[in-house]
């Protein structure tokens, strides 16, 4: 059995929404969290972010790519 960490399940949560928000594919979803490196910045934003609403993360996510861009 795999078991995942409370960051990795909280990536996880940030990728399937914004995934959804966006309506991608996940492998696009993956691609520009990897690209724009999403996970660093959730993974260093942890305490803050992992206690907000859906709405509000998936919002911080997309101002952070759309200003690496």
């Amino acid at each position: 059995m795999i078991t995942i960490d409370k960051y990795q399940k909280f990536q996880l949560f940030c990728l399937e929404s914004y995934k959804a928000e966006k309506k991608m594919s996940g492998k696009d979803a993956l691609n520009e969290f990897e690209i724009y490196q999403v996970f660093n910045f959730l993974q260093s934003t942890f305490d803050s972010m992992h206690t907000r609403g859906k709405n509000f993360i998936v919002s911080v996510i997309v101002d952070f790519i759309q200003n690496r861009k």
